[in-house]
């Protein structure tokens, strides 16, 4: 019970998967951090801050367990809203609707930008 405790372990290793940057990222953090902790740093630029959802597995359930937190909340001191993380938790990022347009203009686009540059990289040569 002591070897999965994590009050042995100095440091935790929270992942974060940030669609709105485009990535997935791994944290390291001194035991004890909390959910501001895990964001600072963090891009949030088009990031949907109100719905941030933090998933954990509970062995007692044998399954993953999803809260959704809001950081506007945690940062103007709501207790609930930042809970105290812990080794292997999974914090996942959403996209705002101006976030989600815009990555679905890019995606709609890029084949005729990239097909755009191929074709002057050629009339270059010319």
């Amino acid at each position: 019970m002591v070897a999965r405790s994590s009050l042995a372990v100095p440091q935790i290793r929270i992942r974060v998967l940030n669609y709105a940057a485009g990535g997935i990222t791994t944290v390291s953090l001194p035991n004890g951090s909390t959910f501001i902790d895990a964001l600072s740093g963090i891009r949030t630029t088009n990031a949907n801050l109100r719905r941030i959802a933090l998933i954990r597995f509970d062995p007692e359930q044998g399954k993953a367990i999803t809260q959704r937190l809001n950081r506007k909340k945690a940062f103007k001191g709501g207790v609930s809203q930042n809970v105290a993380l812990q080794d292997n938790d999974v914090i996942v990022i959403g996209r705002t609707l101006i976030g989600k347009v815009t990555n679905a203009l890019s995606t709609i686009t890029r084949p005729f930008i990239d097909a755009i540059g191929f074709i002057r990289f050629f009339e270059a040569f010319r």
